[in-house]
């Protein structure tokens, strides 16, 4: 075996000797390059405005679940933390897997309806997401002392309502309307077969051509049973002495007939309501539940 040249073990030696040993810097490199996040508890109070199947119109959406197929749009009346980036007295539009699980009940019920949510802020560098959005608690309010604005929020709630029906199930859509008094269901049929089924009210009836309203608990040919809405709505008359509410008759236009309606919704905290012609008259029903189902 030859022997290794004692010039080259001198270089050798001289070599790793001219080169100083370096402390690896791949635990400050990584310390300038790690990623900062967080997560936030957040609590927000909001009214749900409209529910709706994502892709029917452009939105800027929020998404909370993974596999989104609805559009959930709050109007925010309160954010805790503050820091968070949702913004007090805006609308916001998440999108969530199913409204049914976000609610525990049929989306359209929620319309209008005011909660308590809860939600997950992840924030990562300097962007945001958001996840894991749980509905807390309904916020129960207080009736509107005066009537001109009971009339003005149960006019809007209902315009939500309505808005909910279309987008959902499609309540625009209808081609034959049925309501058997024995039952008490209202029936819609659409034009691809699906039919609704809900409980139902009768509020009052409309003269298009003597232009009055008729209450429905002064309309004898009314089954009790559907009048029991029309009755609560006369109580509220009689404890703060509002005339059109206990009034049997009275002249006035249609838009004072859906605003009738709309106040049995509010009352009674029914789902929706109808006009459903029949010649020159109109009943006006406010109905419950909706179920779907195939003819």
């Amino acid at each position: 075996m030859k022997s290794i040249p004692h010039i080259l073990i001198t270089c050798l030696f001289l070599l790793t000797q001219a080169v100083p040993a370096q402390t690896p810097s791949h635990g400050k490199a990584f310390d300038r390059t790690m990623t900062k996040s967080r997560k936030v508890s957040v609590t927000f109070v909001g009214t749900v405005k409209s529910i709706e199947p994502l892709g029917q119109r452009e939105l800027q959406v929020i998404p909370v679940d993974f596999d989104s197929s609805f559009a959930v749009t709050i109007h925010i009346e309160s954010v805790t933390p503050s820091e968070v980036p949702l913004g007090v007295d805006t609308d916001r539009v998440f999108a969530v897997h199913s409204p049914a699980i976000l609610f525990r009940a049929v989306s359209e019920d929620n319309v209008g309806k005011k909660y308590r949510f809860k939600l997950v802020w992840n924030q990562v560098d300097h962007r945001s997401r958001f996840s894991d959005l749980s509905v807390v608690g309904q916020v129960q309010e207080p009736l509107p002392s005066d009537f001109p604005t009971l009339q003005k929020v149960s006019i809007e709630e209902l315009k939500q309502k309505t808005a909910a029906h279309v987008n959902i199930w499609g309540l625009d859509k209808i081609e034959r309307w049925d309501l058997t008094q024995d039952s008490g269901k209202l029936v819609f049929t659409l034009r691809d077969g699906l039919v609704a089924v809900s409980p139902a009210q009768i509020i009052g009836t409309y003269n298009s051509e003597d232009h009055t309203w008729l209450w429905a608990w002064a309309n004898s040919s009314i089954d009790k049973k559907l009048q029991v809405d029309a009755l609560k709505v006369r109580k509220y008359g009689e404890e703060h002495h509002i005339d059109r509410l206990t009034t049997a008759k009275w002249v006035g236009t249609e838009d004072d007939a859906w605003a009738m309606v709309a106040l049995a919704v509010k009352l009674c905290s029914e789902q929706g309501a109808y006009r459903g012609p029949s010649g020159t008259t109109y009943a006006f029903i406010a109905f419950g539940e909706v179920v779907l189902q195939k003819k």
